[in-house]
């Protein structure tokens, strides 16, 4: 039989209504904010914040925008978490 084990909606914004259209799906949906959540918890990060928040005591960045990590460089001093390509790279278990 051929088909989707899994879906996903490819973007942060969507997911906005992401728990209305996995309500809908026929098959499992991977949700991005769930895999980022996994990672940073795999990481042990309990704080993260926005771009420019790491003088207010942020320990990573979330780069919730798919251009984003097109722009960074390997030098800045927090973590960076890239949320497309951890969601691309989440395992359906």
């Amino acid at each position: 039989m051929l088909g989707a084990d899994f879906a996903l909606i490819a973007a942060n914004t969507p997911h906005i209504v992401f728990n209305e259209v996995s309500s809908l799906s026929p098959i499992p949906m991977v949700s991005i904010v769930d895999a980022l959540a996994e990672a940073l918890k795999r990481d042990g990060i309990t704080k993260v914040g926005l771009l420019g928040l790491a003088s207010r005591g942020a320990r990573a960045v979330a780069l919730a925008c798919t251009e984003l990590p097109l722009l960074i460089m390997d030098r800045y001093i927090v973590k960076l978490y890239d949320t497309a390509r951890i969601h691309a790279e989440k395992r359906w278990s």
